[in-house]
């Protein structure tokens, strides 16, 4: 197994402890990886606030990587780092906003660009099927493969029929995730 994180800033104090637990429980303790990374990393709400947890693992698949992260609004709905709005070129990661409504159980998520005001459809999980909650008894914790894909990393984009920019409506086509004006007249 291999872990690391995927945050803009990586802090000492706040991954030292997380990892010396997981290295106890797999090698003093002898537990299995995911009941590890559960009590070492999935538990520690404050590293997952920092930084979205990267791990590889071989199983009978193969070798595989994944991410878990804290779904914590505006930023981070399901713990993913969201990076693209309706508008070509326009966010970087921090200007796409979430807002949540429903509870734990049905959690809908709708976002915004803060750079032009685009807005999308609201999701659920159910609608990204490539988005897993952790367990149970981690209702806030949510783990996909890594690095996600351009199109999952686009399901927000590619859900919302219409968009409108400054007065002008526009429509994302969602095989191509191209834009095209629309005349109103």
């Amino acid at each position: 197994m291999v872990v690391g994180f995927s945050g803009g800033s990586i802090l000492s104090h706040i991954t030292t402890l997380p990892l010396v637990k997981l290295i106890q429980k797999l090698f003093v303790d002898g537990c299995d990886f995911r009941f590890s990374l559960t009590s070492s990393m999935v538990s520690d709400y404050d590293l997952l606030r920092h930084t979205p947890v990267i791990y590889v693992i071989r199983d009978q698949e193969g070798v595989k990587t994944m991410s878990i992260g804290l779904h914590s609004t505006p930023y981070h709905a399901w713990g993913v780092v969201w990076r693209w709005c309706g508008t070509e070129r326009c966010a970087r990661p921090r200007d796409i906003r979430s807002s949540q409504t429903g509870s734990n159980n049905t959690i809908r998520i709708r976002q915004e660009c803060i750079r032009c005001g685009w807005r999308s459809a609201s999701l659920t999980t159910d609608n990204l099927s490539w988005v897993q909650r952790w367990d149970k008894a981690h209702p806030n914790v949510f783990t996909w493969r890594h690095p996600p894909s351009p199109g999952e990393l686009m399901s927000f984009v590619t859900s919302t029929p219409k968009v409108e920019r400054q007065g002008i409506p526009r429509v994302v086509v969602a095989e191509q995730s191209e834009e095209m004006e629309v005349d109103s007249d």
